[in-house]
């Protein structure tokens, strides 16, 4: 019998002022992998792209029934969007500008119109008024092969 199981995973990179300072895993939450399949059916429900990513100071662990941050700073759209590789995945850019938000960072999403797909808490990124802070999300789709 032949048993396959697809994740779904994310990886994100953040970088402060061009240089790198967190590189974290995370979770894809049950909203995103609902929106991959209704995707996949070419659904109604699935007519937001990933479109904006979302950065706050929630200090709570991702679960799977996750809608939103705990506590949101700022959001800001996507930029740029690609295939990853040699992973098979796609993935996001953004950069929160100097003028977007500022303070102690812990916590991001990554959201296709309201629905949250991933979510992922890290160790404190602290953003003045002046940096620049740029994400790059990876969701990878790998089929353990």
């Amino acid at each position: 019998m032949i048993r396959d199981q697809i994740p779904l995973r994310g990886h994100l990179t953040i970088s402060l002022n061009n240089r790198v300072v967190q590189e974290v895993d995370n979770m894809v939450v049950d909203g995103g992998a609902s929106w991959v399949a209704n995707r996949m059916l070419d659904a109604p429900a699935a007519d937001s792209p990933v479109d904006s990513m979302q950065v706050g100071s929630g200090t709570a662990d991702p679960e799977v029934g996750d809608t939103g941050l705990t506590t949101l700073g700022t959001s800001t759209a996507i930029t740029t969007v690609g295939v990853s590789s040699p992973d098979i995945g796609v993935q996001f850019s953004t950069t929160f500008l100097a003028t977007v938000g500022s303070g102690a960072i812990t916590e991001a999403g990554l959201f296709a119109g309201a629905a949250m797909i991933a979510r992922t808490t890290f160790d404190v990124v602290n953003k003045g008024a002046a940096d620049e802070l740029a994400i790059t999300w990876t969701i990878k789709i790998s089929n353990g092969t």
